[in-house]
């Protein structure tokens, strides 16, 4: 075993222990005739979590253009008396089509099942993907990053171009320059750890990428490849976008109120050819691509300019890319010096976009070459106000919510109200809002308002009043960061608002509220005025990288209950 992996395996049992270590994680890149990609990985889970994430391991492909042989997949045992097993190895079309409505049989993967692994066991797995075609256009890139989280990682990425395609090479600074002393070029990076009071701590995702096109060549490329794909015949074009609306944001609404999101293979490039604008009006349905080249037609048929963009909904485009570093078909209009995104294919987002897409880049198709842009992350805030205005009795509060949101949590709360089913829309705002119960949801404006009941538990003397804990618990992103695994990985593009505020009618018993509480961004405060408590619970969970210990303090405060606690007599 290599000096660096023991070194590895050491400072993670001597510290603060990650899920696993990867001994080796290594890609070998070919380009002659075809593009062989020959992947290597040899894994040690150390904990439960890191057992769960490999005993099933998922390896996609897309058949028809490229085809994947399973070189080897074993567990090597390390306790006596167990025998290592070869992995289960299972054929069948990609588990993301169903739960995303995408009837694409090209899109499968081998699912590789590792019986019995332990922790401290070792994964094997090698598979070799040879790419005779790539989709749309013969623009090739390899996007190397050993990152995963909560794992010690070690990696390796060589590169044999016999083609001499002259390759554009960029790397990130764990990797530094490649070597080039043989015939090839390498990089190797690691052990790196991402805790972030490890010794082998890391505080940014390494990557290496080389690719056969400049970026603006990409676009140029792509762009001859899909725009064929508009229509010349603009009658039924006009008439719905008159229909439509006025504006792009208007068409957009429209598109992703009556078209169904659901695909299917077509064309010469499955998974990747759209259908024109006339097939997507005909089936009303269609995924991403589909209703992509349908509103950038619109658009046009209207007078206005538009062109397809695509973009990495994971947000790890590198500054170099080919036909295969997307996997999802947005419109990009121009706005001033660049360019306003609008994705047609999600319903109930107020800025034409999805807000998990801020801070994504994206890759504008024009017929002269368009460099990378970046969705814009400054401009708004991720806010929830609340107001819970009622009657405390006997350790239940009976009261009507008000919920004003902005950013994300607006996204999420249009979501429910737009695409569930009548029947359990009050389920899931009863859950989302941590009511009881509720018997009444109706909106005035931009308000929601909710009538129901929520608990407020009682013991000897105490009453626990709810806080944003319980009522906004999937409202901002700040309640999905209450128990992080590593401080320093905090990193937000925007800031998380919350405001909460307790109005409530007391049941004549005398109240001593708690002494306010208020460190980092986050502060309570109770009051009782004649016979009424009054509750003000605020949190902002900044975007400040440098400060992820005050990030902390906010988001443990926001989690405890002290502040919360009123004294009964």
């Amino acid at each position: 075993m290599p000096h660096a992996v023991l070194t590895a395996l050491f400072l993670a049992l001597a510290h603060d222990l990650p899920d696993a270590v990867f001994v080796r994680n290594s890609v070998t890149v070919q380009i002659d005739s075809v593009y062989t990609e020959t992947t290597e990985l040899v894994v040690v889970p150390l904990t439960g979590r890191g057992v769960v994430r490999f005993t099933t391991l998922s390896v996609p492909f897309r058949s028809g253009w490229e085809t994947v042989e399973l070189l080897e997949a074993r567990t090597g045992l390390w306790r006596s008396g167990r025998r290592g097993s070869d992995a289960v190895v299972t054929e069948r079309p990609h588990h993301a089509l169903a739960g995303q409505s995408r009837l694409e049989s090209s899109m499968r993967e081998l699912v590789l099942a590792m019986p019995g692994l332990e922790t401290g066991d070792t994964v094997v797995v090698r598979t070799r993907r040879v790419i005779r075609n790539l989709p749309l256009a013969d623009c090739y890139s390899y996007h190397f990053s050993p990152w995963c989280r909560d794992s010690v990682i070690c990696g390796e990425f060589t590169v044999i171009d016999t083609r001499n395609s002259g390759l554009l090479v960029e790397w990130s600074p764990e990797f530094g320059p490649p070597d080039t002393s043989g015939s090839a070029l390498m990089w190797r990076v690691g052990p790196l750890s991402p805790l972030d009071d490890h010794p082998l701590a890391f505080r940014s995702r390494p990557y290496a990428v080389v690719a056969s096109h400049d970026v603006q060549s990409v676009s140029r490329e792509l762009h001859t490849a899909l725009d064929v794909q508009y229509s010349t015949d603009t009658g039924l074009l006009h008439e719905t976008a008159v229909l439509a609306g006025p504006t792009p944001g208007d068409m957009r609404d429209w598109i992703a109120r009556n078209i169904e999101y659901t695909g299917a293979d077509i064309g010469d490039w499955p998974g990747f050819s759209p259908k024109t604008p006339h097939e997507t009006l005909a089936d009303g349905a269609g995924v991403c691509r589909d209703t992509a080249v349908l509103l950038a037609s619109l658009i046009r048929a209207a007078g206005g300019e538009a062109w397809l963009a695509m973009l990495d909904t994971t947000g790890g485009i590198p500054g170099l890319v080919g036909s295969r570093s997307f996997d999802h078909m947005v419109v990009a209009i121009p706005d001033g010096d660049g360019f306003r995104v609008l994705d047609s294919s999600v319903r109930g987002v107020p800025d034409g976009h999805s807000y998990g897409l801020r801070g994504t880049r994206f890759l504008p198709l024009t017929p002269w070459g368009t460099p990378l842009q970046t969705i814009p992350v400054d401009g708004w805030e991720d806010s929830l106000t609340l107001v819970l205005t009622g009657a405390l009795v006997d350790g239940r509060i009976s009261a009507t919510l008000s919920a004003t949101a902005s950013g994300a949590p607006a996204e999420l709360i249009g979501t429910i109200m737009q695409r569930s089913h009548d029947s359990y829309r009050i389920t899931l705002l009863a859950r989302f809002f941590g009511a009881e119960s509720l018997s009444q949801v109706c909106t005035v404006g931009d308000t929601l308002l909710l009538t129901g009941a929520w608990s407020a538990p009682e013991g000897e003397g105490v009453v626990l009043l709810p806080g944003l804990r319980d009522i906004a618990f999937p409202g901002t992103r700040a309640a999905h960061l209450l128990i992080p695994a590593c401080p320093g990985s905090i990193e937000l593009d925007a800031p998380a608002f919350e405001n909460l505020t307790l109005v409530l009618a007391l049941d004549g018993r005398a109240f001593v509220p708690p002494a306010p509480v208020s460190a980092g961004e986050y502060s309570c405060s109770v009051f009782v005025t004649g016979d009424s408590l009054l509750m003000r619970e605020t949190a902002r969970v900044l975007p400040l990288r440098p400060e992820p210990r005050r990030i902390l303090e906010t988001l443990i405060n926001r989690s405890g209950s002290s502040a919360r606690t009123v004294l009964t007599q």
